[in-house]
């Protein structure tokens, strides 16, 4: 099972944030790796960005489940 990709994974897009508020080059360089660890934790699916808007050309989020994290039967997350 993969019910604790939020929690692993999450801190590292946490510490990207919040290194990527003051650093803006940081973000520039690493942004393809945080959205590959973002999309593997909750993507919203393969036809929107990480934003909510409407991806143009190829995306990462064909590559992951949409809600990893939830379990839609039991309406919850395992963790």
């Amino acid at each position: 099972w993969y019910n604790d990709h939020h929690f692993h994974y999450g801190y590292l897009v946490y510490a990207a944030a919040v290194v990527g508020r003051s650093r803006p080059a940081f973000v520039t360089k690493h942004s393809s790796a945080v959205e590959t660890l973002w999309r593997d934790i909750a993507n919203p699916g393969p036809k929107l960005t990480s934003h909510g808007h409407p991806v143009e050309g190829p995306s990462l989020a064909a590559w992951f489940p949409h809600a990893r994290h939830h379990d839609w039967y039991d309406g919850h997350s395992w963790a």
